[in-house]
């Protein structure tokens, strides 16, 4: 794997034919600075607070329908926490099923026109990146 300080060569030899190679390369060194797994860790003191809901309403399919809309708080709360657990549990499956397993195909140049070392590099960032995020939620 290619460390993300490392340029690409003048005279690397994996040719592309459009810039694909080149977008990933530069997409691959700025991943220091977008990578979840490279910032600071997280204080879940300082993010939860209880006097504050845990999913937004409006991305709940229902929202507007005039039985949630009467709702008591209490219930209102405990249906905005099943909200946050539900879009955690759909951002694991979706990181752990679908992601990691494309980005362990790449890294093993298992899908045609990725034997690139580019791509690899790439993925096993974005492996390592969404490993984290299981870990985070």
């Amino acid at each position: 794997m290619i460390s993300q300080s490392m340029e690409l060569p003048e005279n690397h030899t994996e040719q592309s034919d459009n810039n694909c190679i080149l977008i990933l390369d530069k997409l691959g060194k700025s991943w220091s600075s977008r990578a979840q797994v490279k910032n600071d860790e997280i204080e879940v003191d300082l993010i939860y607070n209880p006097d504050h809901d845990d999913f937004i309403d409006s991305l709940l399919p229902f929202h507007e329908h005039p039985r949630y809309l009467e709702i008591d708080d209490e219930t209102r709360t405990l249906i905005l926490s099943s909200g946050w657990i539900a879009y955690n549990e759909k951002t694991i499956d979706i990181e752990a099923k679908i992601i990691s397993p494309v980005c362990n195909q790449l890294i093993y140049s298992e899908l045609p026109g990725t034997s690139n070392h580019i791509i690899r590099w790439l993925a096993a960032e974005t492996l390592v990146d969404e490993a984290y995020h299981i870990l985070m939620v």
